[in-house]
């Protein structure tokens, strides 16, 4: 059951915290160093029979947090300038990565079992233990979209031309 889960937003840093302490053993939470916090959201996520909260804390850089649940029973984690993937098993950091720019977007690619990680400057491919496959550097990517084909065409900014990304391979054309 691999998919993308949506956000509730907290009002504040405190109301986030009050509801992640009813959760003493089955909480996580992200973004305790955001040096100048605007936005407090939280996920449930379903394990076995029972429910993980990850909050996460964000300097509201990027659009809004999103986790994808893969079916090893860990998510990844796309916010502000960066990507963590979690282990749901014991609540532990599997890996964490720096992006070069601000976070667009998670897209799941369920045949291949990765997922892409668009960003401000570019894609990256991770496997589900947030092992890199391949990175494309671009310069300010201004839209991005699937085609029929399954290809990940991206539009950048200023020179306003397109890449056409195959997904599987990353080779650009």
């Amino acid at each position: 059951m691999n998919k993308l889960l949506e956000p509730k937003l907290w009002e504040s840093k405190a109301a986030l915290l009050a509801y992640l302490d009813r959760f003493p053993e089955k909480s996580m939470l992200i973004g305790r160093d955001v040096e100048a916090p605007q936005k407090f959201y939280s996920f449930s996520i379903p394990i076995d029979t029972r429910f993980v909260e990850i909050g996460i804390i964000s300097s509201g850089l990027s659009i809004k947090p999103e986790i994808f649940l893969c079916e090893n029973k860990q998510i990844v984690v796309g916010c502000d300038c960066q990507i963590k993937c979690i282990s749901l098993q014991d609540l532990s950091i599997v890996c964490s990565k720096q992006l070069d720019g601000v976070f667009y977007e998670l897209i799941p690619v369920e045949l291949n079992e990765v997922v892409l990680i668009v960003q401000e400057l570019g894609v990256i491919c991770i496997n589900p233990k947030g092992e890199e496959i391949w990175s494309i550097d671009t310069d300010i990517i201004e839209d991005f979209w699937m085609d029929h084909l399954g290809n990940l065409i991206l539009t950048i900014m200023e020179d306003t031309y397109t890449l056409k990304i195959d997904i599987l391979s990353g080779k650009v054309s």
